[in-house]
């Protein structure tokens, strides 16, 4: 598909995700009692809430992976960088508010219907088909699109990144695996990131909750 995006706005009504359930809740809907409980507690119904943990960044080693991942500012490659993760309700949807040491990188999550997520970052916006896994969640990108005020314009599958993406239990109930992968056509990868988070706390005044 090519032109002005025709798919409707992904934004919910503002009264079903609230705090009788959760946003992922709604996403997975009966398939929700199928994932582990430490992922589903690392997904409560009360915001907003902060998790922290540790992730190995890896860049692509290519020329152009690496000039365009210089361009895009992504987060710096390392070993068990310090990560925080805050997410806050938003109207309908969240806000994911995370830092891969000082390197901040914000999102908006919206649910339009049952078994799709919408992911914004800046003007770039995702759509992923998303589904109950081996006690996990899995996230299959649909397609890409650039935003520019109230239009969206889809990326033909040849240009734009192509995002894998899964939350996996943890080794204890207080942990869950994530791991993003971003690859883009003919540079291949660009980025992976892979590592492991705590169970969230509730966060009151702005503070973590101890």
């Amino acid at each position: 598909m090519h032109g002005v995006s025709s798919f409707p706005r992904p934004e919910l009504d503002g009264s079903a995700a609230t705090e009788t359930i959760s946003l992922y809740e709604m996403l997975l809907g009966e398939s929700w009692s199928n994932v582990a409980s430490s992922i589903q507690h690392a997904h409560p119904r009360e915001l907003p809430i902060e998790r922290i943990g540790h992730f190995d960044i890896t860049h692509g080693h290519g020329f152009l992976a690496r000039f365009l991942g210089r361009f895009s500012k992504l987060p710096a490659a390392g070993r068990a960088v310090p990560t925080r993760l805050r997410v806050e309700r938003k109207g309908g949807g969240e806000i994911w508010r995370r830092k891969f040491g000082s390197f901040p990188l914000e999102s908006k999550q919206h649910v339009p219907r049952a078994g799709i997520l919408v992911e914004r970052f800046g003007r770039i916006e995702f759509r992923f088909k998303v589904q109950a896994m081996d006690g996990g969640i899995v996230f299959r990108q649909m397609r890409a699109a650039i935003c520019v005020g109230q239009y969206r314009f889809p990326l033909p599958a040849w240009l734009g990144p192509r995002v894998d993406a899964q939350e996996m239990p943890g080794e204890t109930e207080n942990q869950t695996r994530v791991r993003v992968t971003v690859r883009l056509p003919i540079v291949g990868l660009l980025i992976d990131y892979q590592g492991r988070i705590e169970q969230p706390e509730i966060v009151t005044r702005g503070e973590v909750s101890k």
